[in-house]
Order: C-alpha cells, then sequence, then structure tokens
C-alpha cells in the first residue's frame, strides 16, 4: 500500500517537472545599459556639434564658411551674429559647451556609482531645463531668423533626444 502511494506521489512530481519544463520561461531583458548607452551617444553628438562652433566661431581653428552652404538658408555666420546669438555677452554656444560638460560628467558619476537616485534626478533637471531652452532656440532659429546653422540643430536635437531617452532609462530601471 504504502508502495503505491509512494509512486503516485513520485508520478505526480515527475508530471509537474515535466510541464514546468515545457513551458516557456520568459526572461526579462535588461535595457536599461541599451538606453544609457543611447543618451550619452547623443549628449556625445551634441558636443560634436558644439565643438565645432566653439572650434570654428571662439577659436577660428576651423573656417567659419563651412556651414554656410552655398546661398541657401544655412548659413550659421547670420545666426550666430544675430542678437539671439548671445546672453551676457557670451555666445550662446559656450553656456551650452558648459551644459554638456555638467551633463557628461553626471553620467559619469551615474554609470559608477550605485545610488543613483540623486544623481538621476540632478542630471534629469539640468537636463529639463537645457531641453526647454533647445526648444526655444530651435523656433527662434526656424520663425524668427528662418536660417539653420546644422550644428546649432544637431546639439539641440541631440539634447531634445538625450531627454527622451533618459525617460525611458529612468522607467526601465524601475521595471527592474
Amino acid at each position: 500500500m504504502k508502495d503505491k502511494k509512494t509512486s503516485n506521489h513520485f508520478d505526480k512530481e515527475i508530471n509537474n517537472n515535466l510541464k514546468s519544463n515545457m513551458t516557456p520561461k520568459i526572461q526579462k531583458v535588461d535595457n536599461s545599459s541599451l538606453y544609457f548607452n543611447l543618451v550619452l551617444l547623443f549628449s556625445l553628438f551634441a558636443l560634436a556639434g558644439v565643438l565645432y562652433l566653439v572650434f570654428s566661431f571662439s577659436m577660428r581653428l576651423i573656417p567659419e564658411t563651412l556651414c554656410n552652404i552655398g546661398s541657401s538658408n544655412f548659413n550659421c555666420t547670420n545666426i550666430l551674429t544675430s542678437t539671439y546669438a548671445r546672453f551676457y555677452g557670451q555666445y550662446l554656444y559656450l553656456y551650452g559647451l558648459l551644459f554638456l560638460v555638467i551633463e557628461l560628467a553626471l553620467l559619469a558619476f551615474i554609470k559608477h556609482y550605485k545610488n543613483k537616485v540623486v544623481l538621476f534626478y540632478s542630471f534629469f533637471v539640468i537636463l529639463l531645463i537645457g531641453s526647454i531652452i533647445s526648444i526655444y532656440l530651435l523656433f527662434i532659429e526656424f520663425s524668427v531668423l528662418r536660417y539653420i546653422c546644422l550644428p546649432c540643430t544637431l546639439s539641440l536635437i541631440s539634447i531634445l533626444a538625450m531627454l527622451a531617452f533618459s525617460l525611458v532609462y529612468k522607467y526601465s530601471l524601475k521595471e527592474q
């Protein structure tokens, strides 16, 4: 009698194990590092655009005319000589350079420290302010001045992409 109960018990256990091994197991994929790397990539794109402006318009290492494409609306010189190009006597791209250096430093700290919450919120608040300024500057560039500065536009759109992917990164951390 005991042998029959024991065999039934083992049969049930074997059947349960077979059923559990047959069902597919879904593993969660950690996309947070992908989103973090995308934020980093777009910050480097923005930095490249700003550095071009620094090297061409402030340091005069690159000819300014490389940014002016023919007689079309692509004209950095017209944008950077306008009244909208300076704030307290300094070119806006110098503030952009400072902004991006701070953001890259915060990204480095976020990557290497365990307590990411305060660092991420600092990063995000600064990025949100930079994004609002970027939207304003894009409006000025396209609507008021009616010229396009490719490095400026690349930097401004990259900052907006940084904002989008940092939101996705934040929510991917919550899912873990």
